[in-house]
């Protein structure tokens, strides 16, 4: 029986669930994709060219199939603007690697997920993973959040911080896209581009 940290960390779960998830409802396939300003990043059909952004840089996509999800190694800072499409993505894709390597076999990488390209297939995928995470922490003994676990980029945490970066991750993007969705309503940012 899971014990009160793990109730505690399941219980923000939910709550965090239920302010994030009707933020979704509704969302469009064209806010989905509205690029709010130039060069941002997003989910596109994968292309034989890169984009250029800077001449240290070299731009990466995630995803198996034909949707993919841009990235870039190193890191540009400031990180190019997301779109909507991009950052709801990037919180799913989050919700299956964090299941995978903290409750599961630990084998999966980032390109080996199916990249969802329509506003309700993200939105289910985002949710479906983020309840899978959920359930499987709200079945952990108290006793293995002390247990670590290696993500394939290098990164070892225990479950317990695992779980926290999990819902800080989710927390922190979802709010951007409401956000974005809030702009796009009152007719964008309004700036000349």
């Amino acid at each position: 029986m899971s014990g009160p940290v793990v109730a505690l960390l399941v219980q923000q779960m939910d709550r965090s669930l239920g302010r994030i998830r009707p933020k979704l409802d509704g969302l469009t396939d064209e806010e989905f994709f509205w690029e709010p300003v130039e060069g941002c990043w997003t989910v596109h059909r994968r292309r034989a060219e890169d984009r250029a952004w800077a001449p240290d840089v070299q731009q990466f996509v995630n995803g198996k199939g034909e949707w993919v999800t841009d990235y870039s190694l190193p890191d540009i800072v400031p990180a190019p603007f997301t779109t909507i499409a991009w950052r709801l993505v990037h919180a799913g894709a989050i919700n299956w690697m964090y299941h995978e390597h903290v409750f599961g076999p630990g084998k999966l990488d980032w390109d080996d997920y199916e990249i969802p390209h329509t506003a309700r297939d993200a939105v289910s995928w985002w949710e479906t993973g983020y309840r899978q995470f959920r359930d499987a922490l709200a079945d952990t003994p108290e006793d293995e959040l002390d247990r670590f676990g290696a993500a394939p980029w290098g990164d070892t945490r225990t479950v317990l911080e695992w779980s926290v970066v999990m819902l800080d991750e989710n927390v922190h993007h979802t709010a951007e896209v409401g956000v974005l969705r809030d702009l796009y309503r009152a007719g964008g940012l309004g700036l000349p581009l």
